[in-house]
Order: structure tokens, then C-alpha cells, then sequence
């Protein structure tokens, strides 16, 4: 069906011209204008496309409801959010000098039983990715005759969420210099875990001998170690360790009656592992073989045993050392005392074994090892199937500065 209209004054025509298809909106427009000369072309048309509807756009494929993973994600969105606002706020809020002060005020209390004392001239309290309390100049104050230790930087970050599992943990970091100790800890009750990490970590500054052995001394200390298990019950401990040392000293002292000189030991090395209690002692080592700066020169291998308590876990290892000219000429009487344990290059070796609390010493003298000065068979000694005697007593050497090689 078309339909046309006239204009009678100017003599121009319009027809329109239906859509061909049924529920096409497509059709046709004719405009003819005869009264100014100018007329359509015929068959000339102008087509009108009509935009769809919106019913037209949507799909008629249901919607699919949200997948679980994505309920999960934006119900964690949502939290970290919240928990965010939450931390921000309380930062913003919260009375730092109070909290410093109560902080401060119960690590003072706990250590006071112990007979350690702490002051600092500043103090840090920080929740941007956790609780952490910083004491910078920390001055700690040990129990006499340990001297006060100085720390120039002691930051201690106990854990939120271990606390909420009712677990004593978190992380403590040490900065002295360019020394640096990280350790970390985890423990319900008396099972827990511990690792530690040091860097260039000077441990004289720490008074780590003095308030672990009694003996006032230092040096470098790098390597990192873990324990775990019930530290109740030794027999479950495992764990590895692995450390270096450099620049060991020992300063003049009285040990056990004895004044000694001082003593300076080269490098030093600790390697062990332990599992369920039980493993080799791979290297304790002190000194470095042809050094002859160093005043002391040890090996000991072996196997650590761990029982039920402490005192009562066995021991099974050789140990081989020597002495300087030095430390020799201040106890007269030593040579003598460990004559039966003297190899041919002048250091001693026993065998050890029994518990931790009655080690009994037995000596391995008479060139059967090789030697510690040198790491290499002496004259004298057995080397491959054929057995030597060693040179009679009155021509060992003695470890001396004069018959070592010089080494650093």
C-alpha cells in the first residue's frame, strides 16, 4: 500500500512506500517538485531505518547466577576493605605514648625476674603491616658480673593471629652496625619452633659469651639454624645449624681458678643436624690449620644423642686441638697433664664419650691421626697399609709460633 500526497500551491508530490516485509521497519520515501524545475529522479528514494527496541537488545538467554568462587572473592574483598578501614582507624586513634609506655613497662617487668634491666631513649610504635614496637639506643643491663649490652636497634613484632590460637609468636630483629640477628619463634606451651639468622653479627656487643658461658669475649658471627620440637623433652628436637666466625678472642681471664692471656682464634666453624634428638656433629672447629697466629687449634666429629633431660644425653666424638707457645708457657704444668693424648706434630686427641653431665676423655696419642697443623700426615705416622712407629717423645715438635707456617 502507498500513500501520496499533493501540495496544489507549490506542485510538489510526497509518496511513502510501506515496509516490504512484515515487522520491517524499512520503507520508502519519494519528493517530487515539478512548479521549481527541479524534480527527483525517478526511482529515487530516501530509506529510514528505525533503532530496535530495548526489548530487542536483550538476550533471551537467562543470566547465570554468581559461581561460589566469586561469592568467596567478593566476601574477601569486602573484609580486607573493612579490615583495612578498621587498622587505619584504630592508627590514627590510638594513644601511642600510652600503649609505648604499657609495652615498655611489661617487657621491664618480665625481664626483672631474670635480673635484666632495659632502658632506651626512644621508643617506636608501628601498625602499618603489623603490630612491631621498636627501642632504639637500647641499653640492657645483665646480671653482675656481665656487663650492660648496648643495642642500637631492637625491634620485636609478635604475631596477631598466633595470639588468637592462643601461641606465643612473632619475629625479633637486632641491629648493631652493620651486624644484623633475625629470629623468629612459634610455641604452645613448651613445643615450638625457632630459627635465628646472623649477619656480620659482632657478638662481643651482645655479651652472647659472657652471659652463656661465663667468658668474656667476641667476634663475627654469620649463619642461620632451626630448632623444634618440646624443649622439655630434648629426645624430640630437630633441627639444623650452620655457622662461621671470624676474629675469635678470648680476653685475659680467670677460668675455673686458671688465669689465662688472652687468646685469639683465626675463624671457628659449628655444623650439625639433628633429628628426633639424634644426629652427627659434622664440624666444630676452631682456628685454621697452619696459622700461626692462631693460639688455638680444635676439630671435633662425633654423635649428639638426646635424651629425656639435658645432663643425661650422650656424646660419642674425637676431638683433636692445639696449643700455643702462649698459652703453654701460662700453665706449666699442662704438656704434662695431656702428655698421653700428644701426637707427633705436637696436639692432642681424645676420644669422648658418656652423658653431657660425665664425659669421660680418653686419649688417642701417639700419631694415629693426621696432623692438625699441617691437615697432612707427619713423619712417622701410618700412611696407607704400612704401620710406622712414631719418633720417641723428646723429638716431637711443639706448637709454637716458631715451628708453624704462617697463614692468614
Amino acid at each position: 500500500m502507498t500513500t501520496s500526497q499533493k501540495d496544489d500551491d507549490s506542485g510538489s508530490s510526497t509518496s511513502i512506500s510501506p515496509p516490504k516485509e512484515p515487522g520491517s521497519l524499512t520503507g520508502e520515501i519519494s519528493v517530487e517538485r515539478s512548479s521549481t524545475g527541479l524534480v527527483a529522479e525517478e526511482g529515487s528514494s530516501v530509506t529510514i531505518e528505525a533503532l530496535p527496541t530495548p526489548d530487542e537488545t536483550e538476550s533471551s538467554e537467562p543470566i547465570p547466577p554468581p559461581t561460589r568462587l566469586r561469592k568467596i572473592g567478593r566476601f574477601a574483598g569486602w573484609a580486607l576493605t573493612t579490615l583495612f578501614l578498621l587498622v587505619m582507624f584504630t592508627w590514627i586513634k590510638l594513644p601511642d605514648d600510652k600503649i609505648k609506655n604499657d609495652i615498655l613497662g611489661t617487657i621491664t617487668s618480665e625481664l626483672a625476674h631474670s635480673g635484666i634491666s632495659v632502658s632506651t631513649t626512644e621508643t617506636d610504635l608501628s601498625l602499618l603491616f603489623g603490630l612491631s614496637f621498636t627501642l632504639k639506643n637500647a641499653l640492657i643491663t645483665l646480671p653482675q658480673p656481665n656487663p650492660a649490652v648496648r643495642i642500637e636497634r631492637l625491634e620485636i613484632s609478635p604475631s596477631l593471629i598466633g595470639a588468637l590460637f592462643r601461641k606465643m609468636a612473632g619475629e625479633i630483629q637486632i641491629r648493631n652496625g652493620e651486624g644484623r640477628l633475625r629470629g623468629a619463634f612459634s610455641f604452645s606451651g613448651t613445643k615450638g619452633s625457632i630459627r635465628v639468622k646472623a649477619e656480620k653479627l659482632e657478638i662481643q656487643k651482645l655479651g652472647v659469651l659472657p652471659f652463656l658461658a661465663g667468658i668474656q669475649g667476641g667476634g663475627t658471627l654469620d649463619g642461620e639454624g632451626d630448632l623444634s620440637g618440646d624443649f622439655n623433652l630434648p629426645s624430640t628436637l630437630g633441627g639444623q645449624a650452620h655457622f662461621t666466625a671470624k676474629k675469635i678472642t678470648l680476653e685475659s681471664q680467670s677460668i675455673a681458678g686458671f688465669l689465662i692471656p688472652k687468646i685469639f682464634i683465626s675463624e671457628g666453624e659449628l655444623e650439625a643436624n639433628l633429628d628426633k634428638g639424634k644426629g652427627p656433629i659434622k664440624a666444630l672447629k676452631l682456628g685454621k690449620p697452619g696459622n700461626s697466629k692462631d693460639d688455638l687449634i680444635a676439630n671435633l666429629t662425633g654423635d649428639l644423642s638426646l635424651a629425656a633431660t639435658w645432663p643425661s644425653s650422650g656424646l660419642n666424638a674425637k676431638v683433636r686441638f692445639g696449643i700455643s707457645e702462649t698459652v703453654m708457657k701460662a700453665f706449666p704444668i699442662l704438656d704434662a697433664l695431656l702428655g698421653q693424648a700428644k701426637e707427633s706434630d705436637g696436639s692432642y686427641s681424645y676420644s669422648l664419650s658418656g652423658t653431657l653431665d660425665g664425659l669421660v676423655p680418653t686419649p688417642l696419642g701417639g700419631g694415629s691421626l693426621p696432623s692438625l697443623l699441617t691437615g697432612s700426615p707427619q713423619a712417622g705416622q701410618p700412611t696407607g697399609d704400612s704401620v710406622q712407629s712414631p719418633p720417641p717423645g723428646g723429638a716431637q715438635p711443639s706448637l709454637t709460633k716458631e715451628n708453624t707456617t704462617s697463614s692468614d
